[in-house]
């Protein structure tokens, strides 16, 4: 579990640094989640927020989060343009049907970083879980960031096999 919560930071991580051919992020991060179910799930939701209590701590910040968005676009768009709208430019889901939705919610909105850290659709600003492996070991680079809370998370990443 430990593992999945260190790929979820280093989703975050890699749009910390410019890489060739990457997603550059415009000012400073500013994350929200959203959840598929409880935080508290004894599962996966549940490691994702551990990931992101830890994320809060390293960073010296507040992550938000909204619980319970069922894998309805419907529910997922108004979540996160609400996040939008309030300034978030880093917009995190944790379930694999919100691929669509984050795909079509990137295309309206380029200078918004969305991942998802179990989806398939991926692009300029959207992000999956699993190629942000390949990504992060590419082309993360503490000397990248400027944010020394960041480039301190860097060695400690574990990606689950």
């Amino acid at each position: 579990m430990l593992g999945r919560a260190f790929v979820v930071a280093g989703a975050f991580l890699a749009l910390a640094g410019p890489a060739a051919n990457a997603f550059t992020l415009e000012g400073q991060p500013k994350i929200a989640w959203i959840y598929l179910n409880a935080k508290n799930d004894g599962g996966w939701q549940q490691a994702i927020d551990e990931a992101r209590v830890k994320m809060e701590k390293e960073l010296h910040t507040t992550i938000p989060f909204v619980e319970n968005v069922p894998d309805d676009a419907a529910k997922i768009k108004p979540a996160a343009e609400r996040y939008i709208q309030r300034g978030y430019n880093i917009i995190l889901g944790s379930s694999f049907g919100y691929s669509d939705a984050f795909k079509e919610l990137a295309e309206q909105n380029p200078k918004i970083a969305f991942i998802d850290v179990s989806g398939i659709k991926h692009g300029p600003n959207r992000f999956m879980g699993a190629a942000m492996r390949a990504s992060i070991s590419a082309a993360w680079s503490p000397a990248r960031c400027p944010n020394p809370a960041i480039s301190a998370l860097s060695p400690r990443i574990h990606w689950a096999s």
